[in-house]
């Protein structure tokens, strides 16, 4: 079977104004974001990342 698995994740600057443990720390904004990337787990692994510029994307060369 042919299938891909997949994470999505997002980074935020820390608010300096929240305390760290609190859940208040990820009620941010889109617009908020620093950096927003998924991973792609499969036959290829491929990273796709998109922080300040143009979104990049890379696969893994396990040669």
């Amino acid at each position: 079977m042919n299938c891909q698995i997949g994470s999505i994740f997002t980074i935020y600057l820390a608010k300096d104004d929240v305390l760290v443990t609190s859940k208040l720390q990820f009620a941010q904004q889109g617009a908020e974001q620093v950096c927003v990337s998924y991973v792609l787990y499969g036959s290829s692994t491929m990273l796709a990342l998109t922080s300040d510029g143009p979104s990049r994307l890379y696969t893994l060369d396990s040669t």
